[in-house]
């Protein structure tokens, strides 16, 4: 609820982290967004800018990006869809989308069974189908 009416309204969330995964320094960092939204975060704390563009896309304008360095940006819109993120890219080069889900973090010793149990698998089927395979040669050969 709206805390100065009686009307609910949906409140939109989203999280984009960015990345330079290169070797060298990103500079011009532009993060671009479909539409203008109510609120834009940025963690940790770093200096940039937002602006709008002539067709009324909002711009995330970061300086540079060091290599590995991470940045996510968050925004917030009240009452109406996220906008797409349209691109990102730099002075250089055009960044792509990566798709990424939180996954729970299981403990080592499952890990460490997981594995196992697929190496003990695929040594066994390899050896059954070593095992076929010179069944169907004695057969043609015999």
């Amino acid at each position: 609820m709206h805390p100065n009416t009686d009307k609910e309204f949906l409140i939109n969330t989203g999280s984009y982290i960015v990345i330079n995964r290169g070797r060298v320094p990103a500079k011009d960092v532009e993060f671009v967004l479909n539409f203008k939204v109510d609120e834009i975060s940025v963690w940790p704390q770093r200096q940039y800018t937002v602006e709008m563009n002539p067709e009324g896309r909002q711009i995330v304008r970061f300086a540079t990006f060091a290599p590995k360095e991470i940045a996510t940006v968050n925004i917030i819109n009240m009452g109406k869809a996220l906008p797409k993120v349209l691109n990102v890219r730099n002075a250089e080069s055009v960044g792509r989308m990566i798709e990424v889900y939180p996954q729970q973090r299981l403990p080592k010793y499952f890990t460490i069974t997981i594995w196992f149990l697929l190496i003990f698998g695929i040594f066994f089927v390899g050896r059954e189908i070593i095992s076929f395979a010179l069944r169907i040669v004695r057969l043609v050969w015999t």
